[in-house]
């Protein structure tokens, strides 16, 4: 009986993944837009490395590095949701 070829999932959690593409970061985390995220490559606050003429992907362990480091999101004031003035 011929052996079942492995196929990835879309949907697998994200800790088992060993790689991701940079196009699928904003739809995955929902940080920022898809620009957002090739800004902070440009910027060197994310590392990316070429996988062929174009697919560009991070590495789990450089994205949790990444993610370790953003600043915390900030609680909207009082005086912002309209309510203290």
């Amino acid at each position: 009986m011929p052996r079942k070829k492995p196929t990835m999932r879309r949907d697998t959690d994200f800790h088992a993944r060993p790689a991701y593409l940079l196009a699928e970061l904003p739809t995955t985390f929902g940080i920022t837009s898809r620009s957002g995220w090739y800004r902070f490559a440009r910027d060197g606050q994310l590392r990316v490395r070429q996988m062929g003429p174009r697919k560009k992907v991070v590495l789990h362990d450089d994205l949790m590095a990444f993610l370790k480091n953003l600043p915390p999101a900030c609680e909207t004031s009082e005086a912002a949701k309209g309510g203290a003035r």
